[in-house]
């Protein structure tokens, strides 16, 4: 098994730019919270026009400004070493 990863900005036109092969076991990644940035109707426009089984959605509820603050801009900086790491990771694997 192979997982060939597809990256698409879906806030462009709200629909997948490719295909998807009947034959293909596909998931799709709609990651951190972002279908909280759409207005209800777009959010329900674009799930409904994902015409698929598998996609896992990151959602998050509402919360206080200084919560959001500190989760992002920690003071022991345990958030931007596990991005950096992320990044890291992620360039070596892609060669960038």
């Amino acid at each position: 098994m192979s997982i060939t990863p597809k990256g698409y900005d879906f806030s462009i036109n709200n629909k997948l730019p490719f295909k998807i092969n009947s034959s293909e076991n596909v998931t799709i990644f709609f990651p951190g919270s972002t279908i909280g940035n759409y207005s209800p109707a777009d959010a329900k426009n674009f799930l409904m026009s994902i015409d698929h089984d598998s996609i896992i959605i990151g959602v998050d509820l509402i919360k206080p400004e200084r919560e959001m603050i500190n989760a992002y801009d920690d003071s022991l900086g345990v958030t931007a070493a596990f991005i950096k790491n992320a990044l890291l990771n992620a360039n070596a694997l892609l060669g960038t």
